[in-house]
């Protein structure tokens, strides 16, 4: 029998067999994705001969995103062209809601670390340089570095291509993984694992802050986990707002010319959760550390 935690409003039970799965964990607001399996979710096998099951994953291993602190030396409207420009027709971020921001200070919550530098977020789906699925533990884990080393080395061309000088990379948090912890097979899909006394992040949509936290060592969500974000309302094909209502977002952010309304119709705060279901569920466990406010978005060009 599986047991079930599920922490969201929406009812779900595997339509499919999976053999040996112990426990799978639905977090808030996840999203249920047209091939059946909810994101913001963990799949947790306990069996000795579990082999890698590819329908959890599909070929979003290696969907992550990144965080630097950079100095602020630099117009971020400037800058943000300037990425857009570098970006444009090389399809290196991937599909969807993929992107980079370029934030506002980090303003600490717990004391003065960091004062006066800039945050950079890059979030890729790692398809841009293999599409293909996964067959074994092994592919996983291979694609999943590969992405993280992608994301660290677009964050120093950026920085450098801004103007800025990166200072730190605050984390980098792949939000579709396998690995073997306990004994367990333990897939996260739109998860991040997190860990005490490590920096994580919670962003939400471009309208919004973005959270950096860490957890309580004595009090750890359930199977290390929480959700990467709060999560679309929907399906992305499924949730677009018009492209008049798309054009509000360049008054919420700067977003370059070049990325097109259209392109920003998924993008929309509309298209997000809120965040206050995790909060409500998880905030006793989650300590905050700083928080920054997007000042300029680049995604789909």
């Amino acid at each position: 029998m599986v047991e079930l935690l599920n922490y969201s409003d929406h009812q779900y039970y595997p339509r499919k067999s999976f053999k040996g799965l112990e426990k799978l964990v639905i977090f808030p607001e996840g999203e249920l994705k047209s091939d059946g399996i909810p994101n913001g979710s963990v799949w947790m096998f306990n069996s000795p001969d579990h082999t890698y099951d590819p329908r959890i994953l599909a070929n979003d291993v290696g969907c992550g995103m990144s965080a630097f602190l950079i100095s602020n030396e630099f117009n971020y409207k400037t800058a943000a062209d300037k990425v857009a420009d570098f970006m444009k027709n090389k399809r290196i971020l991937g599909n969807g809601n993929h992107f980079v921001d370029i934030c506002g200070p980090f303003e600490p919550l717990t004391d003065q670390s960091y004062p006066g530098h800039s945050v950079l977020v890059i979030h890729t789906d790692g398809k841009s340089f293999d599409n293909a699925s996964p067959k074994t533990f092994e592919e996983v884990k291979l694609k999943t570095q590969k992405a993280i080393n992608f994301r660290h080395n677009l964050g120093n061309d950026l920085a450098k291509l801004i103007g800025a000088y990166k200072l730190e990379t605050l984390g980098d948090w792949p939000h579709n993984t396998v690995e073997v912890e306990n004994g367990s097979y333990v897939y996260r899909k739109g998860v991040i694992k997190v860990t005490p006394e490590k920096i994580h992040m919670l962003p939400m949509h471009v309208g919004s802050t973005i959270l950096f936290y860490t957890i309580h060592k004595d009090d750890i969500p359930v199977a290390h986990s929480m959700p990467h974000a709060s999560g679309r309302r929907g399906p992305t094909g499924d949730f677009k707002v018009s492209v008049e209502k798309a054009k509000e977002i360049r008054n919420m952010v700067y977003v370059p010319e070049l990325v097109s309304d259209s392109s920003l119709r998924s993008v929309h705060p509309d298209c997000f959760n809120e965040s206050t279901p995790i909060y409500r569920k998880f905030g006793k466990q989650m300590v905050g550390l700083g928080e920054t406010r997007i000042k300029a978005f680049i995604g789909k060009l």
